[in-house]
């Protein structure tokens, strides 16, 4: 964006027209891939949400702090502004903000932006614990819903427009397909029901074309019931760990066989290990691509005992 463009707008909506411009939407990132230029643009609906809150703080910040009008004023303040940030913010949420900031000024791997803190397991806090919301949502009169989202895993905004008629039968299996604006990035999936089945048959044959739930309750904490969800389909599927270490396996985020199936856990759970081929199905069904993401925040729950 030239810069007499720029002043024609506000500060946050110059913001939000930079994003827009990489923005991929439906379009496959291995495309991309063959010449570098997927990590320039943005593939999901909740990051580009994500990244907006982001780049929608820092431009108050630039405003407030510095009265800058431009973009391109407020390139010089993004040190200062994540190093203020650092102290009053998750490791997580700083990642999150250069991640964002590098987008819009173009930055390959945020390299000429300052170190920003290491992210570690132990700082996750979502859907660990009890939250003040949880007082708010009643477990007795969303009994059914608890079900159903512990059955089939599903995100917020994908059981939020479901409709029964996305519910499909093979070979005896029940799946539901995500697809279109549903999936996130654009990838559609079938998710395979477990646990109470009856219940989410019986809940999407009677919506029919209707949607199942529509709006879900804010208190309801649908990360924790995917997080169940994660854990039930890893061991129904998990080997035993000498199995694994002779079980070779295609690692599509590397994009390389592994020599075992064995996943090895880093930081405070050194010594842990979960099975990679199991992972990779739960990744599947989740509709998450890296293995690093299943191990992180939703196999917590999981602990064997066993160190190797």
């Amino acid at each position: 964006m030239g810069h007499k463009n720029q002043q024609k707008h506000s500060l946050l909506h110059q913001f939000k027209l930079s994003l827009q411009d990489l923005e991929r939407f439906g379009r496959k990132k291995h495309q991309d891939k063959a010449d570098g230029s997927y990590t320039q643009y943005i593939y999901s609906f909740s990051t580009a949400r994500a990244y907006m809150q982001a780049c929608a703080g820092f431009a108050r910040w630039c405003k407030d702090n510095h009265s800058c009008r431009t973009i391109a004023d407020c390139r010089q303040y993004v040190d200062q502004y994540l190093a203020m940030r650092i102290d009053t913010c998750s490791a997580y949420t700083v990642k999150r903000d250069a991640a964002a900031l590098a987008k819009v000024y173009g930055v390959t791997g945020q390299k000429i932006f300052m170190k920003t803190p290491s992210r570690q397991r132990k700082d996750i806090s979502r859907s660990r614990g009890k939250a003040i919301r949880d007082a708010h949502f009643s477990v007795q009169c969303n009994s059914d819903l608890i079900s159903f989202l512990r059955s089939t895993g599903l995100r917020r905004h994908e059981a939020e427009s479901l409709r029964g008629t996305q519910l499909e039968s093979i070979r005896g299996q029940y799946f539901i397909r995500i697809q279109g604006t549903q999936a996130k990035g654009g990838r559609p999936r079938l998710v395979p029901v477990i646990g109470e089945v009856d219940t989410v048959v019986r809940l999407m044959m009677a919506a029919g074309k209707e949607k199942v739930f529509g709006k879900i309750h804010s208190a309801c904490d649908v990360h924790s019931f995917r997080a169940e969800y994660a854990a039930a389909m890893y061991m129904a599927y998990a080997r035993p760990y000498r199995e694994c270490m002779k079980s070779k396996v295609w690692d599509p985020e590397a994009g390389k066989w592994r020599s075992s199936s064995v996943y090895r856990c880093r930081g405070e759970r050194k010594g842990e290990w979960y099975d990679i081929q199991a992972m990779l199905i739960v990744s599947r069904a989740l509709g998450h691509n890296r293995i690093s993401i299943i191990a992180g925040h939703y196999l917590h729950r999981i602990y064997t005992g066993r160190k190797h």
